[in-house]
């Protein structure tokens, strides 16, 4: 279904191409409903400034009982001659076992895959660790496939997080991990239909675009900022034992901090190489622990004791087994530096920090004015009044739909859609009413 796209910061219009596609037209234009075959009833001619509004719209057996939407918006915009097209572009030829596509049915996904550094080849087993640098703390291990794939899925979290990624291989330089772009990049060329406002619809939309900017200024920005270290909730939970560095004296190293005030922990030695070992009672004491660093693994232990003390914040000792997925653990070790900046520790060079955007905090209510709120100087000029993309109606066949209006002024309508019973679309227009 064509859009026709308004941007309120600029008025300059795409041309489009030299040569338009063909645009293949298929089904009707959508049929407007009377007022016999959806009955709406409540609506005033006028209405004031934040002014609640109550509707009953009533559907007939022959539309129902299929989920219809609606929408109250101003006056003029409905594009009554709207159809479905369909068009086929010269770069959909691409072989459909050439393409693997993962559904997102749990949350955002972020899949790649784990290669040799040198050949290219995938690495089969290698593990693979995901985790967000900001709070709350998310932490997650696959393990790659015989493809050298691994797939995470993002916990429900909104805004803009940092997260760290890398595979256990690649402290030693040995692979290299590649990234599936989010969407696909195969260049597609879509139909070019003018962009044509009606002499009508043009003061509009001016009326929009000057709404949209004003609105703009009242917005306030989201920032996500990092939270005070007594905030912060790790995604194992509780510790077993947290120590705070800033309760004792102060020591040369986190070698010496470990030793001195973590009992739980040991430093032990093979081939001249330090690990770390963790006091558990638990049937996984013969696996290692997972050692963290502002929530990221640790491969480097010699540089992780090395850490002067006085960069530490805290440490906390989980000394009972935890499972990862497919891995297994005798217990965590988590380090938190004092201005959450790793302690400067270096990572191998291959590792990733990178920003993703996850969920945004969209409201999905609309503005329901109490008593104190009616005079409220922050301005209401929302052009669309109320939306809701499923309707679903009662046994009855009617329902009951309740909004405020807002303080921009001017016609308004409510608008239905959906199809009838020979699944042919069909929409309903009601006679306009005025906020002043």
């Amino acid at each position: 279904t064509t859009l026709r796209i308004v941007n309120p910061a600029t008025a300059r219009t795409e041309q489009g191409p030299a040569v338009a596609m063909d645009l293949k037209s298929v089904g009707p234009s959508p049929r407007q409903l009377s007022g016999q075959e959806l009955q709406l009833k409540g609506l005033e001619e006028r209405y004031g400034k934040r002014a609640p509004v109550v509707l009953d719209v009533t559907i007939p057996d022959g539309l129902g009982p299929q989920a219809f939407t609606m929408s109250v918006t101003r006056k003029g915009l409905v594009d009554r001659d709207a159809v479905s097209s369909t068009f086929r572009s010269e770069h959909d030829t691409l072989r459909r076992d050439s393409t693997v596509f993962f559904p997102e049915i749990r949350g955002l996904a972020l899949s790649g895959r784990v290669v040799e550094s040198e050949t290219g080849a995938p690495r089969e087993g290698d593990v693979v660790y995901l985790s967000s640098v900001n709070d709350p703390f998310y932490f997650s291990a696959e393990v790659s496939d015989a493809d050298g794939r691994f797939i995470f899925t993002f916990p429900n979290l909104e805004g803009q997080y940092e997260f760290h990624v890398a595979s256990e291989s690649q402290a030693n330089g040995l692979s290299e991990l590649l990234i599936d772009n989010d969407f696909c990049n195969r260049p597609v060329q879509l139909p070019y239909i003018p962009f044509e406002l009606k002499e009508t619809e043009k003061e509009v939309v001016r009326q929009i675009a000057l709404n949209a900017q004003l609105s703009n200024r009242f917005q306030a920005d989201s920032v996500l900022t990092a939270p005070s270290s007594d905030t912060l909730y790790p995604f194992y939970g509780s510790a077993s034992r947290t120590i705070i560095k800033d309760e004792f004296i102060e020591l040369d190293d986190l070698q010496e901090f470990l030793y001195e005030l973590v009992y739980e922990v040991s430093v032990r030695y093979q081939n001249d190489e330090p690990y770390l070992r963790i006091s558990s009672q638990t049937s996984l004491i013969s696996y290692p622990p997972l050692v963290l660093l502002d929530n990221i693994p640790v491969t480097d232990i010699s540089a992780f004791l090395a850490m002067p003390s006085h960069l530490l914040d805290r440490v906390e000792v989980l000394n009972q087994g935890y499972v990862i997925g497919d891995l297994r653990y005798s217990g965590i070790i988590s380090v938190f530096s004092r201005d959450n900046n790793r302690g400067g520790l270096k990572f191998f060079d291959n590792s990733r920090f990178f920003t993703y955007g996850l969920f945004e905090d969209v409201p999905s209510d609309f503005p329901s004015y109490k008593a104190h709120e009616v005079h409220s100087p922050v301005p209401d000029l929302r052009n669309t009044l109320y939306w809701e993309p499923r309707m679903t109606l009662s046994e009855k066949g009617s329902v009951q739909r309740s909004f405020y209006t807002g303080d921009a002024t001017g016609e308004y309508e409510v608008v239905i859609r959906g199809f009838d019973s020979e699944g042919q679309p069909v929409f309903f227009l009601s006679d306009p009413f005025f906020v002043q």
